[in-house]
């Protein structure tokens, strides 16, 4: 949820539900107060237009779901397709880099490093902090993989949907218009919506660190073994 005030350019009792996150508030500011961005690549973009009325959505490339390195997840519009097993909710979405900070041994219950919890530039191993290497997110580990107690997700919230049954076949499709618990994978019904998403990320992994590209490689890898024919 997101409220804005601005006389004179925010309509009054307007309600907006086209898709932005935290990321996107850079360039936005940026541009309204005339300021000159990065000559970087930015993962937000400028949502002023959804403020003003202009328009119900903006063009943009799939936001994306991190679990420390791993790529859980993507959206684009009403559909979200994950790539793992467990991933973050909506919380953790981030449309650039996984947080940074340097990683610790163990399952040690870490601090959370500097690094952008919610996309943009990750820690180079000097981040403030350290990240417990079981819980990316915080909250409490437990004995066992994925038995731990999964705290509030970085960008605040309550995660949804934030583990698939060990049985079901990924990458799975949901709509989030339909399904918000995402409890009803659609992916059979249209492969071509996974396929479409899964090749955008596919251009955007790349551009991230060896770290991101590794365990990118790790996660296709465990698809074939999942019999999914949406990842072939």
């Amino acid at each position: 949820p997101f409220v804005a005030r601005l006389p004179g350019q925010i309509p009054a009792g307007q309600v907006c539900s086209g898709i932005a996150a935290t990321i996107d508030m850079l360039p936005t500011l940026a541009n309204l107060a005339g300021a000159k961005l990065s000559s970087k690549p930015l993962d937000g973009v400028d949502i002023w237009p959804l403020f003003t009325g202009k328009q119900k959505e903006i063009e943009r490339e799939a936001l994306l779901y991190w679990q420390g390195w791993n790529l859980t997840a993507a959206r684009l519009g009403k559909w979200k397709v994950r790539f793992m097993q467990s991933s973050l909710g909506m919380g953790g979405m981030g449309g650039g880099m996984p947080p940074g900070g340097q990683q610790s041994g163990g399952q040690g219950q870490g601090q959370q490093g500097a690094g952008a919890q919610a996309g943009g530039q990750p820690g180079d191993g000097s981040g403030r902090g350290q990240q417990g290497a079981g819980t990316p997110a915080g909250g409490q580990p437990g004995a066992g993989l994925g038995q731990g107690q999964q705290a509030n997700p970085p960008g605040g919230g309550q995660a949804m949907g934030g583990s698939v049954d060990e049985t079901e076949v990924i990458p799975s499709l949901y709509n989030l218009e339909d399904d918000p618990d995402e409890s009803e994978n659609v992916a059979k019904a249209h492969p071509e919506i996974v396929a479409q998403i899964t090749a955008r990320v596919e251009k955007l992994v790349p551009g991230f660190p060896e770290n991101v590209q590794t365990a990118w490689a790790s996660i296709k890898s465990k698809w074939s073994e999942s019999g999914s024919a949406q990842a072939k």
